[in-house]
């Protein structure tokens, strides 16, 4: 026992050389400046239907029936669904015509999408993490 124990100590030793001595760039395999960044695409979230919308303001009022708990419980799935699933629009074809200002822009498409506060917040940190320079001014 104290044998494995011994060999755990060692290797953890040798990580931890590894990691003083290279840093995290050193330990990154993404091969990009940012170790989070992301080649992949990032899709707007699809909007909120009018029906979402009636359903979800029901819920906070506290007078949801059972079917409507149901319904909207199936329509939050089928809208992240489509978000998770990568379709739709992509950031960067909604900016495309957007040179400058492209920050506010986008902010104002997540609120025509029916986005609260705090899932915006969420998108831009996200957003902000993967594809830093997306939403750099253009020239």
């Amino acid at each position: 026992m104290t044998h494995v124990i011994v060999r755990i100590v060692i290797w953890a030793l040798i990580i931890g050389a590894a990691y003083l001595y290279f840093g995290p760039k050193g330990l990154d395999s993404s091969g990009g400046d940012g170790m989070f960044e992301n080649a992949s695409p990032m899709y707007l979230p699809p909007p909120r239907s009018p029906r979402l919308v009636e359903l979800e303001g029901l819920a906070e009022q506290g007078s949801l029936t059972s079917g409507q708990t149901t319904e909207l419980q199936s329509l939050q799935q089928q809208r992240l669904s489509g978000f998770w699933a990568g379709s739709g629009q992509t950031v960067e074809a909604a900016l495309a015509e957007v040179p400058v200002q492209r920050r506010v822009r986008l902010a104002e498409i997540l609120q025509q999408r029916g986005l609260t506060p705090d899932e915006m917040a969420a998108f831009f940190i996200v957003l902000d993490r993967d594809h830093r320079t997306l939403l750099d001014d253009r020239d």
